[in-house]
C-alpha cells in the first residue's frame, strides 16, 4: 500500500498550523519547566504538570508536586490547606496574578498562547530530524520568534511585559516539535540574560523553558 503523501506545505506553514491543530483537541496533559541557570547557588528549576480544557481554556495542575492551581473563567485558584472556617482555595484575579508575575490570562496559563506564538516567526524554519514526545514520532524544527512582535499582540500584563523586555532579544531562536497528526507537541527555547537587574534573577546566565502537551482527549474535572 502507498505510503501517506509528503505535505506540500513548507516547514513554516506547518509550524503555524501545527497550533491550530493542537488547539482542535478537546484536552491534554501539560508539562511545563523553567530552569534559571545563574552564577553559583543561584539555579532554580520549576515545573508544572497539569491538565487542559481546550475548549474553555480551563486548567488544572501542580507546581513543583505541591502547590495545587485552577484557573477558571477569569481567576485563578491556589490551594491552601489551612485557612480559617475550612476553606481550601484562594481565588486571584488575572491582575492580581500579573502583580505576582503569574500570566495574566487563561490563554496564556493554560499554554494556549505560547503554542500561537508561531504566528509571528521571522526568517526561515527548517526541519530538524526526528525524535519522539510521549512515545509518539515526531519532527523537530528550528525556528526565530520576533519577541516584539509576539508580545504586542497578547495581554500579558504590566508587570510581565516590563520584566519581559529586560531579558528578551528581539528575536529568539527555538525548537518545535510536530508528530504525524500536525499537532505542535513541544516547544523549547532558552534565553540569555542581558546582565541587567532584575529582581529574583541572577544577573548573568540563562533560561531555559520548555512546553510539552500529551496524553489527548483525557477527562479534566
Amino acid at each position: 500500500a502507498a505510503g501517506a503523501r509528503p505535505s506540500k506545505d513548507s516547514p513554516k506553514k506547518i509550524v503555524q498550523n501545527s497550533a491550530k491543530k493542537l488547539g482542535k483537541e478537546k484536552t491534554s496533559r501539560l508539562l511545563f519547566s523553567v530552569v534559571i541557570e545563574g552564577a553559583g547557588d543561584e539555579n532554580t528549576n520549576t515545573e508544572v504538570k497539569g491538565k487542559l480544557n481546550f475548549a474553555n481554556n480551563t486548567s488544572m495542575f501542580n507546581i513543583d508536586g505541591v502547590t495545587s492551581v485552577r484557573v477558571v473563567n477569569d481567576a485563578y485558584y491556589v490551594g491552601v490547606p489551612s485557612l480559617p472556617g475550612g476553606a481550601r482555595w484562594v481565588r486571584l484575579t488575572f491582575d492580581q496574578a500579573s502583580d505576582l508575575g503569574l500570566p495574566a490570562n487563561s490563554d496564556e496559563s493554560t499554554g494556549t498562547q505560547q503554542s500561537a506564538s508561531v504566528r509571528y516567526l521571522t526568517g526561515d524554519v527548517v526541519a530538524a530530524g526526528t525524535g519522539k514526545v510521549g512515545g509518539d514520532k515526531a519532527t523537530r524544527y528550528r525556528a526565530t520568534l520576533d519577541t516584539k512582535k509576539f508580545l504586542a499582540a497578547i495581554d500579558i500584563g504590566k508587570t510581565q511585559e516590563e520584566t519581559i523586555d529586560e531579558l528578551y532579544a528581539d528575536k529568539q531562536k527555538f525548537l518545535i516539535w510536530i508528530d504525524s497528526k500536525g499537532r505542535m507537541r513541544r516547544q523549547y527555547f532558552e534565553l540569555s540574560l542581558k546582565g541587567k537587574d532584575v529582581d529574583g534573577l541572577p544577573s548573568k546566565g540563562k533560561i531555559t523553558y520548555l512546553f510539552e502537551w500529551y496524553d489527548f482527549n483525557i477527562a479534566v474535572n
